[in-house]
């Protein structure tokens, strides 16, 4: 907590995936952490404040002394038309922005950005769009990651409205569009730049250290960004010193957990579900793994966050409860498995043995029911204790 952890998470990774570490070796990567205060956020520090020196800084008497504001550069917002989020919706094309502001729709030759929008990296309501300066400060950090895109996709600049479900019916209908468009989107980028303000701050590319690093940071609290690493061809992740690739932390991961599989499964198996697979298919028991404990401000994402990973659409007007129907109605054998975990009510729409969340459940999955329309099937057995 005094590198800004927040405490539900670090009770929450103390008592699962670093369950076996001893407290000092924990201590020992979270001193790596250089942050100047424990809520720090690179995006909402002075760091991407635009300032400009007076002719001579040194000169005691200098106006810029006395009235600091004359030399404050007028912040400069980026925003896109709303021609152009239509236009990249309908085509199906990522709308892309330079470090000078100029936008393009682009298929491919571009990075995309995953972070969390509360750590500064947002859209200002009053403007409508964000700072310059966050745009140049992005690509500060994509060059230290060792990329090199002129471009840049990040959902701030083209969601209207935040997604906020209680948005106008043109922006809900542009919403869906860009979040069906996701899959394309991510899986044409060069690279997904992953962004948190735990990370960013760790003086350290060890693969380690990263990954216990961004498993107490708030980037693995999301479901939206679950679904951003799960569809990269290839993931990047920043540091204070450098970038590593996701698919180098998660195989060295995995070599440590054949020589510590006590100190190393856990974490090796919280990384290597969120990596793309072309060889295995992603289940809802694996969504209930990996998104368990991960949260969003809109109830609806609980559902709709899910639709881009599992191959679904979500349409206009439906609802969380709807959408848990489809993905139940599309994985019907998977629901069966999850039907025994507890920790969620259950669905009140079909199929109303099957939990209302894929969040916070806990059980052992049942692989010998089959989901019928009347409900499920299978052999049950009465034990009397």
């Amino acid at each position: 907590m005094r590198q800004g952890v927040e405490w539900t998470q670090a009770r929450s990774r103390a008592v699962n995936i670093l369950r076996s570490w001893e407290l000092d070796e924990v201590e020992a990567i979270l001193s790596k952490i250089k942050r100047p205060s424990p809520d720090y956020c690179l995006f909402k520090s002075a760091e991407i404040e635009p300032t400009r020196l007076p002719p001579n800084p040194e000169d005691r008497n200098a106006l810029q002394k006395w009235w600091p504001s004359l030399w404050r550069t007028r912040e400069r917002w980026i925003a896109p038309s709303r021609e152009l989020i239509e236009q990249s919706a309908k085509e199906g094309l990522a709308l892309c922005v330079d470090e000078n502001g100029t936008w393009s729709l682009l298929s491919e030759g571009y990075v995309a950005l995953s972070h969390v929008w509360v750590e500064g990296l947002q859209r200002d309501e009053r403007y409508d769009g964000v700072e310059h300066t966050k745009i140049s400060k992005v690509f500060e950090l994509l060059h230290r990651a060792g990329l090199q895109s002129k471009w840049i996709w990040t959902d701030v600049l083209v969601i209207p409205g935040g997604g906020n479900p209680t948005s106008s019916l043109e922006d809900e209908l542009l919403t869906i569009d860009l979040i069906n468009s996701m899959p394309t989107v991510y899986g044409r980028a060069e690279a997904v730049l992953i962004i948190d303000a735990v990370v960013v701050q760790v003086h350290s590319t060890d693969p380690r250290d990263i990954a216990v690093a961004l498993c107490v940071g708030r980037w693995a609290t999301r479901v939206w960004t679950f679904q951003e690493i799960k569809l990269a061809n290839r993931a990047v992740i920043v540091t204070a010193t450098g970038g590593i690739e996701f698919s180098d932390m998660v195989n060295h991961l995995k070599e440590l957990g054949e020589l510590d599989r006590p100190r190393y499964h856990r974490l090796y198996q919280w990384a290597a579900i969120m990596a793309k697979s072309d060889t295995h298919r992603l289940t809802l028991r694996d969504l209930v793994s990996a998104c368990g404990d991960r949260s969003s401000g809109f109830d609806i994402d609980y559902a709709r966050a899910f639709f881009p990973v599992l191959g679904l659409t979500w349409e206009s007007g439906m609802t969380r409860e709807q959408g848990m129907e489809r993905i139940y109605r599309a994985y019907s054998k998977d629901a069966a498995v999850i039907a025994p975990f507890a920790g969620s009510p259950r669905m009140k729409r079909y199929p109303a043995w099957a939990p209302s969340y894929l969040r916070g459940l806990e059980g052992v999955g049942h692989h010998d029911l089959q989901s019928e329309e009347r409900g499920l099937r299978g052999e049950w057995h009465v034990l009397k204790i």
